[in-house]
């Protein structure tokens, strides 16, 4: 029995949700995001974009939503690739490619498929503005995430950080950042409270029962 491309294609997204981020792996991170995760994030974080940027208008933040949903799709078939697989850059990207061309076929009857692709193509070779800003929020949420197992796990993970002073970011973008740099230096713990207590009490009741 064979399924429609469209099933296959949100089964893949459900592979999303339990594909690791490699990085937070290869340092013993207990729990490590998804790619899923991470691309959630990113997406929110698109969707708040401040009012003074340009692509914040209607059409160029949905460009900028979209991409961040798709941009790391292609490692829910070949896992998130690092220089730990020892791989070239130019292999990486043609794997992904292709990857990414598989996951297009399976949606090729929905209208939006050729986006699907045009949207992927502009993210890989940063040709656009949106581009480049979604590449910003992909490094910013590396931060976040990077702060937030520091935190949690009482370590340090400089080497997630060193990238920081070389990159040029919005003006927004990098109030932000400079925030969240002087909260981490500071050692200070700014997480929300844990929503799962609720839940695990839950289930710890019902199992009293």
């Amino acid at each position: 029995m064979e399924i429609s491309g469209m099933l296959n294609f949100f089964l893949h997204l459900g592979q999303a949700k339990r594909t690791y981020r490699s990085g937070w792996v290869l340092r013993g991170i207990k729990e490590p995001e998804s790619i899923a995760d991470h691309m959630y994030r990113m997406s929110m974080m698109a969707f708040l974009a401040p009012n003074n940027l340009d692509r914040s208008n209607q059409t160029h933040n949905q460009r900028c939503i979209e991409m961040c949903l798709i941009h790391d799709l292609a490692e829910s078939i070949v896992g998130d690739l690092t220089p730990q697989d020892n791989i070239s850059k130019e292999q990486k990207f043609l794997i992904e490619k292709q990857a990414f061309e598989k996951l297009e076929s399976l949606i090729k009857e929905n209208y939006n498929s050729d986006r699907f692709i045009q949207l992927v193509d502009e993210y890989t070779s940063h040709s656009s503005a949106e581009a480049k800003y979604v590449k910003n929020l992909d490094l910013f949420d590396m931060y976040l995430q990077a702060y937030e197992y520091e935190i949690l796990n009482n370590i340090k993970l400089d080497e997630f950080f060193s990238s920081i002073d070389s990159i040029q970011f919005e003006p927004n973008l990098k109030e932000i950042i400079d925030e969240l740099m002087k909260i981490r230096t500071n050692g200070l713990n700014f997480l929300p409270k844990d929503s799962n207590l609720n839940t695990i009490l839950k289930f710890y009741l019902s199992n009293k029962k």
